[in-house]
This record gives C-alpha cells, structure tokens and sequence, in this order.
C-alpha cells in the first residue's frame, strides 16, 4: 500500500488502464480491486475502507473473505504496479527505451525503420539542453548502435560512429568516475571507513588534459575533486563554484542540488576547522541556492536546511537577514514541521538578541513534532533560566530534562550524549560559578562530545 500512496491522481488514471489491459491483466478481480482504491486515494485513504474485509469485498464481491485469496491479489496488485512505475521510469529515461527499439530493429533486419526511429532519436536527444553524464551515456548508446547497424549492412569503408561512441563512452567514464571519487572523498570526513578510491591519480590526470573543457561534468566534477583532495590551495574552491553556476543550464535540478550540497558540506568542514571566512561564502551559497530553486523539493524546504541557515545567520550576527529569511521560508517547509520550525527557530533569534520573553513566547508554543525540538527547546529555556538567574527554574528544567533524556528511548545514544554532558557542566557551573572556574573551563574543553561548547566557555568567563 506504500507504493500506491505515492502515485499521483495521473498516475491513478494510467494505472487503472493498465489494470484494464489484458496485456499486463487478465484477472477481474485485480481490475475492480484497482477502481476501489482509485475512488479511495481521492479520500485519502480512510483507514476503515482499507480494512482485508473491505478490500476482498470490492475485489470479490459477495464471496466470503479467504485469507489464501486475499494473499495472492495483495501479490498480484504489488507485481501490477511495480511494474507500472517501472515503465513510467523506463518512458521517462531519454532516448534509452529508443535504444531498446533501434536494438529490435537490426535484429530484424527492418532498415527502413530503423533509419526513421534513430532520427527521431537523435533529434529528441540533442535539442535537450543538458549535457550531463547521463547525455553522453546516451550519445554512446545511439553512436553504437548505428556501429551495430553500420556491421550488419556489411560494407567495407570508414564508419565514423566508432569514433563517436569511443568518444562519448570515455566522456561517460570520466565523468561517473569523478562523479564516484568525490562522493567517496566528500563521506569519507564524516564515516570511519575508508572507501577505495582507485584510479584517483590516473582519472585526475587524464581529465585535466585540455580535451575535455568542452564537457561540463568533467570540467566541474575534477574541478571539485580538486577541492576535495588539496584542501590547502582555496583556488580550487573558487573555481568549482564559478564553474557550478557557469554551468547550471548543462544539469538536471536533481544534480544542481547535490552539487550545492557538496559545496555546502565543504564550507561547513572549513568552518568547523577554524576557517570561518566560509561562513560568509556559504550564507551566499544558501540564498542563491534559494533563489534558483535548487534547495528545494518539490517545491519545498528540508525543516534541517531552514535550521542550518538560521544557525548560521545567527552566528554572523545578521539577525535582520534571519527574521525575513524565517517569515519567507517557512512557508515552503513540510505542513507537518512548519508550525514547529517557525516558532522554535524565531525563539532563537529571540534568544540571541537578548530578548528572552518573547524567546519563551515562542518556545511554548513549540508542539515538539520532532524529539529534536523537544531537547533543542529545553536547553534553549536552560540558557536563558542560567542567564536571568531564574534559579529555582534552573534547577527544576536540570533534573526533569537529565530525566527526559535517560528515559527517552526515541533519542540515540549519539543525541543523548552531549546534551547529558551540558546538563551536567551547567549544574556544576551553577554550583560552583567563580571558585572552580578554570577547572570547569578545562573540563568542558577536555569533553569530547557537548552541547552549547561555546556557550558554556563563556558563562565561565563571566563568572571569572
């Protein structure tokens, strides 16, 4: 049932007449079962329509349920309709199901339309804009097959699709190669195990040469390889972002997205070594991200990136770019976190202007649909408790929130951990404040994983 909730009301349409073609079906049953859940995905799926019962009723009507029965329609409706988003992925793939049909048409000798299926082909692929891994991956196919049929006319002269699939199949290579070396470079920051990047200097090298400047995902994807792997030199940085919105039009949405994600992940690495003239480059990246629409899914925004942004608008200190990015934005997160993500992340511009009450205003009216929200909410009242000297709050919030976190068996291990660590400093900082400040200070820099690091240092600070 997964599945079927995510077709679209097209998507309905052309199931159902799938479903009444007896070349994919030839079961009734099936047929009727498919009408039934059509009507149904336009309610939504109430759950008391989708009950066995109900669903061998509309599939069998007047027959009692049979459990064996009801297995194998279950079956048969899964096969029917993995099969339908198979060909709606196969249709949608280029020129890749003509292949399939230029394949059939050698085999069978049928020149005549052979010729017409590769023009039309060849014309459907290049007045496509893009000239990503997956367009040269689809010039190789149609250059050799018109080798495969160049073979079957067997005359002997110079066939210049030979050359032409020889080409376009190294330009596929290298690029899905680089493509693979920077994916592997890029996770190998954040995951123990090393990946093993074969090939990395002998790719390198060849897609350097001049040959291939011509190729957008060459050009770019080395480009970013570079900026992987020789950290030290910034111009390889430069010139991958330059080369990234030079080159937009040449890819899809889907890459553009991952390519801003890489160069997302890059500036956050530099920033968490110390390099915190990334800070202002990735502000930039996120806002023309945006703009182009590249961030977005569907038209809407992942609640984590909207928090990132703000994290990091907030750490610059650019607390008017904040508020009109949150009220702008919100609007474009998932329904079920909007509420939630609008209140908590304007509570924390609050919070950093030293405006605790209306930070608390919007704190309470948090509903914590992520458990995320929950903890970030209850350390953000414990900030702000510590600084106003609220302490009967403070001590109240340390015990019930060090409770929330041990019983919690929602929150991981990796969650819970550095929240546990906060609660317990600030405790000691609260107790103890000014006469044991440079052991506390030296306690919380020694610990591995903390919540509110910086935070912490500086309260220490003021107590000093």
């Amino acid at each position: 049932m997964a599945l079927l909730r995510t077709l679209s009301v097209a998507e309905w349409r052309m199931f159902r007449d799938m479903a009444a073609s007896p070349y994919f079906n030839k079961q009734e049953e099936l047929l009727r079962l498919c009408e039934y859940l059509k009507r149904e995905s336009a309610r939504d799926f109430r759950e008391r329509k989708l009950s066995r019962e109900r669903i061998f009723e509309a599939a069998f009507p007047g027959e009692s349920y049979d459990t064996k029965q009801f297995h194998y329609l279950i079956s048969g409706l899964l096969k029917l309709a993995e099969t339908f988003i198979g060909l709606q992925h196969f249709e949608q793939d280029g020129i890749v199901p003509d292949y399939y049909l230029l394949s059939a048409c050698v085999e069978r000798r049928l020149e005549k339309s052979y010729r017409q299926a590769w023009q039309k082909a060849s014309e459907k692929l290049h007045v496509s804009p893009l000239r990503n891994t997956p367009y040269y991956y689809q010039s190789y196919l149609l250059a050799e097959m018109e080798e495969q049929f160049f073979l079957s006319q067997n005359v002997r002269r110079f066939d210049p699709h030979l050359q032409q699939a020889a080409d376009s199949f190294d330009r596929f290579f290298l690029s899905r190669k680089l493509n693979f070396l920077c994916a592997m470079t890029d996770r190998q920051r954040s995951i123990p195990e090393p990946y093993q990047l074969t090939m990395l200097d002998e790719v390198s090298l060849y897609a350097g040469q001049s040959t291939w400047d011509d190729t957008p995902p060459i050009a770019l994807y080395r480009q970013l390889l570079l900026a992987l792997t020789e950290t030290g030199q910034p111009t390889h940085f430069e010139n991958f972002i330059n080369l990234m919105q030079a080159k937009a039009a040449a890819f899809s949405p889907a890459e553009m997205r991952d390519l801003y994600y890489y160069a997302i992940n890059f500036c956050i690495h530099q920033i968490r070594l110390g390099e915190q003239r990334f800070a202002e480059i990735l502000v930039s990246l996120y806002q023309q991200g945006l703009e182009d629409g590249y961030l977005l899914e569907d038209g809407k925004l992942s609640p984590w990136t909207f928090k990132n942004m703000v994290v990091l608008g907030l750490s610059l200190r650019r607390y008017d770019w904040v508020e009109v990015f949150v009220q702008t934005y919100s609007r474009r997160l998932p329904e079920d976190s909007r509420d939630d993500a609008y209140h908590f992340n304007l509570a924390d511009l609050h919070y950093h202007k030293g405006e605790y009450r209306q930070a608390m205003e919007h704190l309470f009216k948090v509903a914590f649909s992520d458990i995320h929200y929950s903890i970030g909410a209850k350390a953000m009242l414990l900030k702000i408790y510590y600084e106003n000297s609220e302490t009967e709050a403070l001590l109240a919030l340390l015990t019930s929130f060090k409770a929330f976190l041990h019983r919690n068996k929602l929150v991981s291990k990796a969650v819970k951990a550095p929240y546990l660590h906060f609660v317990a400093l600030l405790g000691e900082l609260h107790r103890y404040g000014a006469d044991r400040a440079p052991a506390l200070a030296e306690k919380i820099r020694a610990t591995t994983t903390l919540a509110n690091r910086s935070w912490l240092l500086e309260q220490v600070d003021k107590a000093k």
